[in-house]
């Protein structure tokens, strides 16, 4: 065989093998998880934009349920299908990987009015978790190489490298290593998912309820929320009676020994640190990109057993675009005796801590008007 045929063959095999991982990059993702797959199909849904789109990691997942939200906001309405929920939330979430999801949303759905948006920032306890794991690569890797499964090649290329706490920012060398290893690890997460099921259908409408909440591993008692209870009153009204139900101490509401090794406390995010800078160079462009566009955006910091986020911190991150930022801050409303409510010391329970969370969200976006009441304007074909 000529030397000429075999370059011909080379350059023919390496057009086709690009072609099949750009096409796999746009249709498909990596071997993730069924929970974060159909949340990536969401973002790329062939469907308009929701009037609000909720996003975050698991804290979001079980704190802002989409159904209750929605249902909450139409009885407030008076009017049927006034405004359209949807919640996007995967499971050890960072900032970059909701920056991307939004991207993908705008990209093929346009952006929704509003956006509720969980300040998912790496946290040392995150940083701790990891660890005790004990996994035989650096955390830093572990979560890019868990990141890489969802980012296309163009994100991966574009975004900043650091997004977590407790490591300096790299220069542009460690950069250009950074996201070459990035592509090399997202092609083999490709390749390695179409080889296991090359005629699996990637489909938003095959997700069952099941498929959106949870994953086959968790344990039986948790899961994301889901319309979890039927509401039939007002927003105030359910708010009262979830009240009174976390207040009423009970044999099976006792404090949890890890609760009393832990005390709440103010603690910062620490914006001002370089560690935190890529982090934060990324949830400017995500409030950019909102801003730009005309959509509103609320800026939620979901808690963590035993953290109070400093507020002067928080007003920092609205002054970012004050016009267009808002703060809804849970744990300024949540009682004491919400401590009763919590599964561990990231997430709170479905029913009632959960849904008093989804209730309050609805009463903060009924107060500062930040749904358009106009149902011709809302109204989707």
């Amino acid at each position: 065989m000529s030397e000429k045929v075999v370059r011909g063959i080379s350059i023919t095999a390496t057009v086709i093998l690009i072609t099949i991982l750009l096409w796999l990059d746009q249709n498909r993702g990596g071997p993730v998880s069924i929970l974060t797959r159909c949340n990536l199909l969401l973002s790329k849904a062939n469907k308009p934009s929701a009037d609000i789109l909720l996003i975050g990691g698991s804290r979001s997942g079980t704190a802002l349920d989409p159904t209750i939200l929605q249902s909450l906001l139409t009885i407030e309405s008076h009017e049927k299908r006034l405004t359209s929920v949807e919640r996007i939330a995967t499971p050890n979430n960072t900032l970059r990987v909701s920056h991307s999801l939004l991207q993908n949303y705008y990209k093929h759905r346009g952006l929704p009015k509003l956006v509720v948006f969980e300040l998912s920032f790496m946290s040392e306890r995150t940083i701790k978790h990891l660890r005790k794991r004990k996994f035989p690569i650096p955390v830093e890797h572990h979560l890019f190489r868990r990141d890489s499964n969802i980012l296309s090649f163009l994100q991966i290329l574009k975004q900043p490298s650091v997004s977590m706490p407790f490591s300096e920012s790299e220069g542009k060398v460690n950069l250009l290593q950074f996201r070459a290893k990035g592509i090399i690890q997202r092609s083999g997460a490709l390749f390695y998912q179409f080889l296991r099921a090359p005629l699996e259908v990637w489909d938003y409408e095959r997700c069952n309820v099941y498929d959106r909440t949870r994953e086959p591993q968790w344990p039986d008692d948790f899961a994301f929320s889901s319309g979890n209870i039927l509401v039939q009153q007002s927003t105030s009204e359910l708010i009262l009676e979830l009240e009174k139900e976390i207040s009423e101490s009970t044999p099976i509401r006792e404090l949890k020994s890890w609760q009393s090794k832990l005390k709440n406390q103010t603690k910062s995010y620490g914006l001002m640190e370089k560690y935190r800078a890529g982090e934060i160079q990324i949830l400017e462009s995500t409030i950019k990109m909102l801003s730009d566009n005309g959509s509103q955006i609320v800026l939620v910091p979901l808690p963590i057993y035993g953290e109070n986020p400093d507020q002067n911190e928080l007003r920092m991150l609205v002054d970012l675009a004050p016009e267009n930022i808002q703060l809804f801050d849970a744990s300024k409303r949540i009682s004491d005796n919400l401590s009763k409510f919590w599964y561990d010391d990231a997430h709170l329970e479905i029913h009632p801590a959960g849904t008093l969370v989804t209730a309050l969200l609805a009463e903060y976006i009924l107060g500062h008007e930040l749904i358009v009441k106009n149902s011709q304007e809302n109204e989707r074909d």
